[in-house]
C-alpha cells in the first residue's frame, strides 16, 4: 500500500502535467487544433478527478485555463500570409471552445476570477412578445362630386431598412436574406474555396474572420467582413474597410469574434456593448449588424451567460439586426439545435447566424447531413438565415483532403 504522502506526490505530478499540457495547447495556433480539442476534453476529466490537489497546490496561482492570451493568438492563417498587413486585417480563425465540462465534483470550487467552474446557465430570459401591428388607417371618405381629375398614383414604398434595433421584438426579415442557399464559406486562404464554387454548389456567402475578401471574387456570393475585436490592430482599419465592402454591396457585417473565450476577442459584456455602440452603430441604417459571435461553452459567465448579460448591458443602446453562435461539441444534432434556440430567445427572437460549428468526434458526415435537414427544411428553423461549417482548410477536421479535393464532409456541405 502506497502512504498517503506518496499518493499526495502522485496525484501532484499529474495534475502538474495536465496543466502543462493544456496550458500549451491553449496557446497554440490553429494548426494544433484538433488535438487541442481532444487535450482540452481530457483535461476537464483530470480535474474533475484531482481538483482537490488543484486546490491544495496552486493556491495562490492564476488558473491556466483563464488566463488571458495575446490578441495575436487567433484562428490559423497559411504561413505566407501576414496578420499585420496594411492590404488586409483578416484574423485568423479562432478555436473552438472547450466541450461543455462534465459535472462538478463535490469539491470546493475555486476562487479565481471567470471562467469559473461549470454552473448551470441561469433560466433564459423568455423572448418578448413581438408587437402587434398596427391597424391600416381607413380610406378618407371620397367627395360627394366625382373628380374629373385621375386618381394619384400610389407612392412607390420605400426599401426596408435593417432593423437593428435593440428592442428584442424580433424582426426576422432584418437581416438579408440568403438568397435561397444558408450554407456559406469559412475561410483564410481564398484560393481554397474554388471547389465549392462548381455549377451545382450550394454555398451563397463567406467571410474571413477579416475585413477584406483576400482574394475571394466569386458571383453569386456575399463577402461578408468582421471586425474582429475592438483592438487597434483591427479597429484602425475597420472604418475604411467597412465603407469599402458597403460600397460594393454588402448587406452584413459581423461584430466581435468571441468575446466570451479568454483566447479570442476577450472583452466583458458591458466593454463589448460599449465597443459596439462605437464601431458597429454608425453601420445600422446601411447594413445588417450582428451581435458579437459566442461559444457553446457552459462554464459561468460564457456562452449564453455572457450573450445575455451583453444585451443587458447594451440598454437598450446597441444595434443588432440578428445574433451569431458557434458550436463544437460531440455529434449531437439536438444539442446544437438546441442551443441555437436558447439564443434566438435571448435576443429576443431575432434571426440567429451559426458562423461556426463542427463536431470533434464521430461520424461527421452522418451529423452534418442531420443538422443541414433540419436548418434547410424545417419551418421551425427558418430564424436561422445563415450557417457556415468549420472551415475550407485541408485537415481531417476541416473541408479538404487536398488543396484542390474536397473531402466526404465538405462534398455534403457544398453539394448535398
Amino acid at each position: 500500500m502506497f502512504s498517503k504522502m506518496q499518493l499526495f506526490a502522485s496525484a501532484l505530478l499529474a495534475s502538474e502535467a495536465a496543466a502543462l499540457v493544456v496550458a500549451h495547447h491553449r496557446h497554440g495556433h490553429h494548426g494544433h487544433r484538433p488535438y487541442k480539442r481532444e487535450l482540452v476534453y481530457e483535461h476537464t476529466d483530470v480535474v474533475v478527478e484531482t481538483v482537490w490537489v488543484t486546490k491544495t497546490v496552486y493556491d495562490g496561482e492564476p488558473d491556466p485555463a483563464t488566463t488571458a492570451t495575446s490578441p495575436s493568438v487567433f484562428k490559423a492563417v497559411p504561413a505566407t500570409k501576414s496578420t499585420t498587413s496594411s492590404s488586409t486585417t483578416s484574423a485568423p480563425a479562432p478555436p473552438p471552445p472547450p466541450p461543455p465540462p462534465p459535472p462538478a465534483s463535490t469539491s470546493t470550487p475555486a476562487a479565481a476570477a471567470p471562467p469559473a467552474d461549470s454552473q448551470p446557465a441561469p433560466a433564459d430570459k423568455p423572448a418578448d412578445k413581438p408587437a402587434d401591428k398596427p391597424a391600416d388607417k381607413p380610406a378618407d371618405k371620397p367627395a360627394d362630386k366625382p373628380a374629373d381629375k385621375p386618381a394619384d398614383k400610389p407612392a412607390d414604398k420605400p426599401a426596408d431598412k435593417p432593423n437593428n434595433n435593440n428592442n428584442n421584438s424580433g424582426g426576422s426579415a432584418s437581416a438579408p436574406a440568403p438568397g435561397g442557399n444558408k450554407r456559406g464559406m469559412s475561410y483564410n486562404d481564398a484560393s481554397l474555396t474554388a471547389p465549392f464554387l462548381g455549377a451545382g454548389n450550394k454555398v451563397s456567402w463567406a467571410y474571413n474572420w477579416g475585413q477584406r475578401p483576400d482574394g475571394l471574387n466569386a458571383a453569386g456570393v456575399d463577402y461578408v467582413p468582421m471586425l474582429w475585436g475592438p483592438i487597434d490592430m483591427h479597429t484602425s482599419t475597420w472604418k475604411k474597410n467597412a465603407e469599402d465592402a458597403l460600397n460594393k454591396g454588402a448587406k452584413a457585417l459581423l461584430s466581435f469574434n468571441e468575446c466570451d473565450f479568454p483566447s479570442q476577442c476577450n472583452k466583458s459584456p458591458a466593454e463589448a456593448a460599449a465597443a459596439h455602440i462605437q464601431w458597429m452603430n454608425p453601420y445600422a441604417q446601411r447594413a445588417a449588424v450582428s451581435a458579437p459571435a459566442i461559444t457553446n461553452s457552459n462554464i459561468k459567465g460564457q456562452g449564453l451567460d455572457w450573450l445575455r448579460d451583453w444585451v443587458r448591458a447594451c440598454n437598450g443602446q446597441c444595434e443588432f439586426a440578428f445574433c451569431a453562435a458557434h458550436w463544437y461539441s460531440p455529434p449531437d444534432p439536438a444539442d446544437l439545435l438546441g442551443h441555437l434556440d436558447k439564443v434566438h430567445e435571448i435576443c429576443g427572437g431575432k434571426p440567429v447566424w451559426l458562423t461556426e460549428f463542427a463536431p470533434i468526434s464521430g461520424d461527421k458526415v452522418k451529423f452534418l447531413k442531420d443538422v443541414m435537414k433540419e436548418l434547410d427544411t424545417n419551418p421551425k428553423y427558418s430564424y436561422v438565415q445563415r450557417y457556415a461549417y468549420f472551415m475550407v482548410g485541408v485537415g481531417e477536421d476541416k473541408l479538404l483532403s487536398a488543396p484542390a479535393t474536397m473531402n466526404a464532409v465538405g462534398q455534403a456541405f457544398g453539394y448535398q
